[in-house]
């Protein structure tokens, strides 16, 4: 009986580390996420479409990329921390 129990025991602190663990992992993983796209801004993609360096066609895509991935990363951002409602009327 007694070893029984300093079984269950240990198993419950081993679930309630795992626990522990894994939201540490999953905050840490959440914070991490970009708010803006790494890579080309929109003003690096115009100088290099001015100088030549990359074609109309390219120049399109990418901006299109970027455009993309900013309004995602503001869905996401707009969902994680939504405007307060008015409840006052």
């Amino acid at each position: 009986m007694h070893r029984v129990f300093l079984i269950s025991l240990l198993l419950l602190g081993l679930v309630l580390a795992a626990y522990v663990l894994i939201s540490l992992v999953r905050r840490k993983l959440l914070d991490e996420q970009p708010e803006a796209p790494a890579g080309f801004t929109l003003p690096d993609l115009r100088q290099l479409h001015k100088e030549g360096k990359i074609s109309d066609e390219e120049f399109e895509r990418a901006k299109s990329r970027i455009i993309s991935a900013t309004q995602a990363a503001l869905k996401r951002k707009e969902q994680q921390n939504p405007p307060p409602t008015d409840t006052q009327q």
